[in-house]
């Protein structure tokens, strides 16, 4: 045996049910999140379970600069014995979802300033460019929805091409 210091915390008992996650989330993503969003949790320890996850909470205020924090329910089902607390995981949480949206690539999409309307620039038959404003629905850094003013099929610039206005 081992002899414990006064106020030496030597065991901390938990209830192993129900699991909740405590993540962080950067500041420019607040507007993306609801409660009861849904999400999976990916147990760092064990990277083939994927546990649901759905958003409970989200902090009114920061905690830590630029950062918010989150608490979602998991539900651990059959992987019970290997998650526990303490233990970490990944959090992927969907916040929008149309399996049918019209997407290119966010940085193919421009808007000139102070506030222009998007637009892309669409390779003609000939080969070359036609400016095409746009509708633009969801966005994120990686990838734009398009509402409106293209089709499935159409090619665009993914880079502004040179000598364009």
């Amino acid at each position: 045996g081992t002899k414990l210091a006064p106020h030496e915390v030597a065991m901390t008992v938990v209830e192993p049910q129900p699991v909740f996650v405590r993540a962080t989330v950067p500041e420019k993503e607040l507007h993306r999140l609801r409660p009861n969003l849904e999400g999976v949790a990916t147990p760092v320890g064990y990277p083939t379970a994927r546990l649901g996850a759905r958003l409970k909470t989200v902090s009114p205020i920061p905690v830590a600069a630029g950062s918010f924090g989150l608490t979602l329910a998991v539900n651990v089902a059959k992987h019970a014995a290997q998650t526990v607390p303490g233990t970490t995981c990944d959090v992927t949480i969907t916040s929008y979802r149309k399996d049918d949206a019209l997407t290119v690539p966010a940085a193919a999409v421009f808007a000139d300033p102070p506030a222009g309307k998007p637009y892309v620039y669409l390779r003609t038959k000939g080969g070359g460019r036609k400016k095409r404003t746009v509708t633009l629905g969801q966005r994120t850094d990686k990838k734009a929805e398009i509402l409106g003013g293209l089709k499935a099929g159409d090619v665009i610039f993914t880079q502004k091409p040179k000598g364009a206005p």
